[in-house]
């Protein structure tokens, strides 16, 4: 194995109470070694946390829809904030990626891709939103149960 490039091994470990001359008490076999390319695992997780970024939103809205809520119209009209909430947060995703032509890029700035820098505006500004909704629902959630009567 050349000592210039990472490795991921997967062994055994032996550990002899009666060590041979040269070995030491504890000893470890690689029975497979894996090159790891520290470039790619490094790109993968920023692909990984920008994907989790970008699902946050419209995942949190689909759990926030089902939370309880005794006052019907009130339910309905924060589950209508959240789902727009939710559209305008994948407009310019979609609108990338919808107006590409075939064969296209999507990311191209000179293209529809352009429209991506929204996002500069859009995540916070909905990422707030979602945050303030998420607290109403909390509240109307906890004074919709029912509470014990006192004597």
């Amino acid at each position: 194995m050349p000592n210039n490039q990472p490795y991921t091994c997967y062994g055994k470990i032996t550990i002899s109470l009666t060590p041979k001359p040269g070995y030491s008490r504890l000893q470890i076999t690689p029975l497979l070694c894996i090159p790891v390319n520290l470039n790619n695992y490094n790109k993968r997780m920023e692909n990984i946390m920008i994907l989790l970024l970008f699902l946050i939103l419209p995942v949190s809205t689909i759990f926030l829809c089902m939370v309880k809520d005794n006052n019907r119209t009130r339910k309905n009209f924060l589950n209508f904030i959240l789902i727009a909430n939710t559209l305008v947060f994948m407009f310019p995703i979609a609108y990338a990626f919808f107006a590409t032509s075939s064969g296209g890029n999507m990311w191209d700035e000179n293209g529809p891709g352009v429209m991506l820098w929204l996002y500069m505006l859009i995540l916070p500004l909905c990422g707030i939103i979602q945050f303030i909704l998420l607290l109403l629902k909390i509240v109307f959630y906890q004074f919709g149960k029912p509470r014990a009567i006192k004597n």
